[in-house]
């Protein structure tokens, strides 16, 4: 008898189940074209710095300076811009997607002197700003029901790891990031990171920075 009632109690739940998968996200999905977005931003920022109570700039073009010689100010101002594409994701049991970002800063006014301490541009390995910089990345991802898993470079944004958007352009960091919603009222996100490109970067090889 007790058997009997385990095995009704375990109906309900697999008629439940189909319907359940119905409504995840990879079940409404229309298409990697159909579900995709962009978009373009631009941005000017400009950072002034001067130092007083014998302090200096020790960045750029000041770091080859005895400290004596060295600027009492740090001046930057350039122009960003970045491009971003969000693909959808194919149909069926598993969703296969693709996400590509493109960055472009340009120098508009700074100085070897003045470079350096904001990062708002990229220098040589003389000390001087670079006239422009650019980078572009792409990640890959996976989606089966209300769960993605991506890999490549990445923007990520979770409250113990974050790329950082304080500057000209985001830094961005690569890995693998797992994202799982398939509770309504928990979300899990695990990942792993090996590299990332700073925010005035143009080299994807860099290792895992902090900024604030």
């Amino acid at each position: 008898m007790s058997h009997f009632k385990r095995a009704a109690a375990l109906l309900p739940l697999i008629t439940v189940s189909p319907l359940a998968a119905a409504e995840s996200a990879q079940a409404k999905a229309n298409g990697l074209i159909e579900d995709s977005s962009w978009s373009l931003l631009n941005r000017s920022v400009f950072d002034q710095r001067d130092y007083r109570h014998g302090a200096s700039n020790s960045g750029a073009r000041n770091a080859y300076k005895p400290r004596s010689e060295r600027s009492g100010k740090a001046e930057e101002w350039g122009y960003g811009l970045m491009g971003t594409l969000q693909s959808g994701f194919t149909q069926g049991l598993i969703g296969v997607g693709v996400d590509a970002h493109a960055y472009l800063g340009v120098q508009l006014d700074s100085g070897g002197g003045r470079a350096g301490k904001a990062r708002l541009l990229s220098v040589d390995n003389q000390g001087h700003p670079k006239t422009e910089y650019s980078r572009a990345g792409a990640a890959l991802k996976l989606r089966m029901a209300d769960t993605v898993l991506s890999y490549g470079e990445q923007r990520v944004k979770t409250p113990v790891f974050n790329a950082s958007d304080s500057r000209l352009l985001p830094e961005t960091a690569t890995g693998w990031l797992l994202t799982s919603n398939e509770v309504d009222i928990l979300k899990l996100v695990a990942g792993h990171f090996t590299k990332s490109a700073d925010r005035n970067a143009s080299s994807h090889n860099q290792g895992l920075v902090v900024n604030y």
